[in-house]
């Protein structure tokens, strides 16, 4: 499965520093659903 984000490839994203990439998603990403699992938190955003 490839995966794509901000029209991005994931390695591509990846390369970004921590903060870029919290940024780019923040800025430019909808936000969607949240999942819990145990002590571990995760946010699902889309590209807008």
């Amino acid at each position: 499965m490839e995966v794509f984000i901000l029209n991005m490839a994931l390695y591509e994203y990846k390369m970004f520093s921590e903060y870029e990439q919290f940024d780019t998603v923040f800025a430019k990403g909808k936000f969607l659903d949240i999942h819990i699992d145990g002590n571990i938190e995760y946010a699902l955003y889309k590209e807008d």
